[in-house]
């Protein structure tokens, strides 16, 4: 009896030694960190997969190794899957690749307008592809946005797209889609998705120092590929790529995808510029704000009748005119004509997303749940059917609340 008391006693003490260990382990000099993973249409079913390595950067002195990255190499294989791609690139870098630092995977546009299921599918059983990881589209093809881009402050590759990441939660210009977002629209029923949108600049990446004017037939307007600027970045970022299931189907520009975070009640404060009610040559920019969520109500009649009401409130940033907005009479009307411009553009923007792409990217869906008995009953509601010949009406309802640190019109002296 001892004598097994001691065995166990022995086997208790030697099976955390068994259990612990670095058998696994590898050295950060050992691996190929893989910061941006663009992924292209290849002939006969391949794909073309662009890595945008880093290396692990060490401080100066005896202290022990850094983790930061800093920008490296790109490298670009044709496989028939992400795994393959993996043994293909090892065959050409000394490093083993990992994936435990990938921070965005960009698609180009002609493999998101394929679909994207079965990628989508090899992506999520990855055990190195965290749900966490950002999701883009790019036009043309991503090895070509990969190459092109030239951050202007960041360093790293990773740090680049969170920043920009965060400039979109900020000011509303494109979406912030992870991988477990897209993973969860692709699960349910009458959902579409937005994915940000990167192009390629021409005039930009012709002139990367701005030492050009801006071309006089360039207008202001948030198109990526098409924005009027040059120097800085060739790269640029600006609307989104709107998916109906795993498929592309349209492109939002900028403005657009700002309305959409409006009426997802998403964003919590944007700068846009309306046109003057009084002097139409001039313009107001404000800060527009949620007041609260806007509010959907949904009647299953035929057509279906979707009544949207927005509630925002706005600073004024900056006015050209010499009109005194602080006068009661002449705010009513600013708010007025500003209501009506949102309306117009909330309806347009839905009516593109529901009617014509069959994206309910909003999703106004979530708001017919409770009409039915059963999650059966609602998914095989047939929502987008209905949605072809919806009527959408749109009532915003702006409050101005602050004017700025000078309220008063400047009066320029004869």
């Amino acid at each position: 009896m001892r004598f097994h008391r001691w065995l166990l006693c022995l086997w208790l003490g030697l099976t955390p030694l068994l259990l612990s260990g670095c058998y696994d382990r590898k050295e950060l000099e050992q691996q190929a960190f893989v910061t941006v993973l663009g992924i292209d249409k290849g002939p006969s079913g391949t794909i073309d997969c662009t890595f945008e390595l880093a290396t692990p950067q060490s401080p100066g002195g005896g202290g022990p190794a850094s983790t930061s990255t800093q920008s490296g190499k790109r490298v670009a294989v044709r496989a028939h899957s992400i795994a393959e791609a993996l043994t293909v690139a090892n065959a050409s870098v000394e490093r083993t690749l990992s994936f435990t630092h990938l921070t965005l995977i960009m698609f180009g546009q002609a493999l998101a307008q394929d679909d994207l299921a079965g990628l989508t599918q090899s992506l999520i059983r990855f055990r190195e592809f965290r749900g966490t990881i950002l999701l883009a589209v790019t036009k043309g093809t991503a090895q070509g946005t990969m190459t092109a881009f030239e951050p202007v402050l960041e360093q790293s590759p990773s740090r680049a797209a969170e920043s920009i990441a965060l400039v979109g939660q900020q000011i509303g210009i494109i979406p912030l889609t992870y991988l477990h977002d897209f993973t969860r629209q692709l699960s349910t029923q009458h959902t579409g998705m937005v994915v940000p949108l990167y192009a390629v600049n021409d005039n930009a990446k012709q002139d990367p120092s701005g030492e050009q004017p801006i071309p006089e037939t360039a207008h202001p307007q948030l198109n990526a590929g098409s924005l009027p600027r040059t120097g800085g970045n060739p790269v640029e970022w600006s609307g989104a790529a709107v998916f109906r299931g795993a498929k592309m189907v349209d492109t939002l520009n900028g403005e657009q995808m700002r309305d959409v975070l409006l009426l997802q009640g998403k964003i919590k404060r944007t700068l846009i510029t309306f046109h003057d009610p009084v002097d139409k040559q001039a313009y107001i920019g404000m800060s527009v704000h949620a007041e609260e969520a806007p509010i959907y109500q949904v009647r299953l009649t035929k057509p279906v009748q979707i009544q949207v009401q927005v509630p925002l409130e706005a600073d004024i940033q900056n006015t050209q005119s010499g009109v005194d907005y602080t006068n009661p009479s002449m705010r009513a009307r600013l708010e007025k004509d500003v209501d009506q411009q949102l309306n117009s553009e909330f309806s347009a923007v839905l009516k593109q997303l529901l009617t014509k792409d069959d994206a309910d990217v909003i999703p106004v869906s979530n708001r017919i749940r409770s009409k039915f008995a059963t999650h059966q009953a609602f998914a095989a509601y047939p929502w987008e059917q209905q949605l072809t010949n919806a009527q959408i009406s749109v009532s915003t309802d702006l409050h101005i609340r602050r004017f700025g640190i000078q309220t008063s019109p400047i009066k320029p002296n004869a």
